[in-house]
């Protein structure tokens, strides 16, 4: 979408950083919006709790009840943590979110982006090759209390503009 168009829309944008679960419960309920974007919950301000994980647990489980209490559907950015970089062969699963246990428990579904390295792809019969002047990703859907897991779409980014290609994946894609 062009900017021009995307000023057509009703688009609220909160732009602030660190915002708590209170700052989101306002926005919210004030704006009544259909869908939330949340970019990304490390930034955001998570309630007191011994580690990290319960932290995230606790922000999920508040983040959940104010999105059902509002009939709004929420989308949150993750970070993975440092194994992803270390062996880039291998794509994301649940256990490389930063905080993954109550990212886990309280998702309805999620998706991960990742590029696979020329070695991977070169493996791959069912690999769409991008188009000249495209980078090539791959969104892996790992979790879906409502559908079907561990499926992939090839994505191909072309400055602002991404095509989707769908593909069922085999038993041995994800090792």
């Amino acid at each position: 979408a062009t900017c021009a168009q995307l000023a057509l829309l009703p688009l609220k944008i909160m732009g602030r950083s660190r915002l708590s679960i209170e700052d989101i419960r306002g926005a919210v309920f004030e704006a009544k919006p259909a869908v939330v974007f949340i970019d990304y919950l490390q930034r955001c301000r998570m309630p007191r709790s011994e580690n990290m994980a319960y932290q995230i647990s606790e922000f999920y489980a508040v983040l959940k009840s104010v999105l059902l209490d509002s009939g709004a559907i929420g989308f949150i950015g993750a970070q993975t943590d440092r194994e992803v970089d270390k062996n880039p062969t291998v794509a994301p699963t649940m256990s490389h979110l930063k905080g993954s246990g109550g990212i886990e428990s309280e998702s309805d579904g999620v998706g991960m982006l990742w590029e696979p390295p020329r070695e991977v792809i070169a493996k791959r019969q069912d690999w769409a090759p991008p188009s000249p002047g495209c980078d090539a990703f791959e969104l892996i859907i790992r979790k879906n209390r409502n559908g079907a897991k561990d499926v992939s779409a090839d994505l191909q980014l072309r400055g602002s503009l991404i095509k989707m290609d769908e593909r069922e994946l085999t038993p041995g894609d994800f090792r």
